[in-house]
């Protein structure tokens, strides 16, 4: 008689299939949770387009700022030489214009008079601003000391150059060019580049247009706001300025209000004590 073959039993059965289902579970969760690593890899290098746009202005504007840096550097010596060569230029003793008269408004204030109440000055309340520091110093510098400033002041008025025509996109041969046409003024202008105060605001008016363009719309109107306390022309370029954010869509109030701001700190206490010596001064 034939053996009979060992029946298998049901729970067998059911005990392979068991392990079979879960081997095949395992096989996929492994095989599911070793590519999930790969799509959150693939996701990762999707930059995300604010984050993109961000990255791509900062770099940008590291781009312009290393160019304007580097064609004031060489812009530099020229200017230094030429604020050098014309008489009353820098270290030289020969006085020009009013640069001695600056120093006596700005000791008066130093001792404590009051401008336009208590003494006559025929310059607006921002001309102290460069007026005041080289009065710091022991008697007989003020001369070299205003001097030195308003040459400090040059220096950055060929960075401030640069960043305006880096940003319009001028190419190299226009940007070093442009730069030191700047740089070479003063053999042109004469004393008048380091014996007057008018570097100053014209360096305002330089940083306000840079900073428009680099769309720092309320740091421009407040550097406008300081340059039309110092010299009152700079009030010319509002309307332009504010045409120039209306048209090109961006906000109008907030550049206004920080315009107002400036102006009515650097103006405002001298209106308030001495009104009737400030108006006197602008005839």
């Amino acid at each position: 008689s034939s053996r009979s073959r060992p029946r298998s039993r049901p729970g067998c059965r059911s005990s392979e299939a068991s392990t079979r289902t879960t081997r095949t579970t395992t096989t996929t969760t492994t095989i599911t949770t070793t590519r999930l690593p790969r799509s959150q890899k693939r996701k990762s290098h999707r930059l995300h387009p604010r984050r993109l746009l961000l990255l791509t202005t900062t770099t940008r504007a590291t781009t312009e700022l290393s160019r304007a840096l580097r064609a004031a550097a060489v812009a530099a010596p020229v200017y230094l030489l030429a604020s050098v060569i014309p008489p009353g230029g820098l270290f030289r003793e020969r006085r020009f214009r009013d640069v001695g008269l600056y120093g006596d408004y700005a000791q008066a204030l130093l001792d404590g008079r009051v401008p336009y109440r208590d003494f006559f000055v025929e310059y607006p309340p921002g001309g102290f601003l460069v007026f005041t520091p080289p009065a710091l110093l022991p008697d007989g510098w003020y001369l070299h000391a205003f001097k030195v400033l308003m040459a400090f002041v040059g220096l950055a008025t060929l960075v401030v150059v640069g960043l305006i025509l880096a940003r319009l996109g001028a190419s190299p041969r226009r940007l070093y060019a442009a730069v030191l046409a700047v740089a070479a003024a003063p053999l042109v202008i004469g004393p008048v580049s380091l014996n007057t105060y008018d570097a100053f605001p014209a360096l305002l008016v330089a940083a306000s247009l840079a900073a428009l363009l680099w769309r720092r719309d309320s740091l421009a109107l407040a550097l406008l706001a300081v340059a039309f306390a110092a010299k009152l022309y700079a009030a010319a370029l509002v309307p332009l300025f504010a045409v120039w954010l209306w048209r090109t869509g961006r906000p109008l109030a907030r550049p206004l209000a920080a315009f107002a701001v400036a102006a009515l700190v650097l103006v405002g206490p001298f209106a308030l004590l001495g009104w009737d010596g400030l108006v006197e001064s602008v005839r």
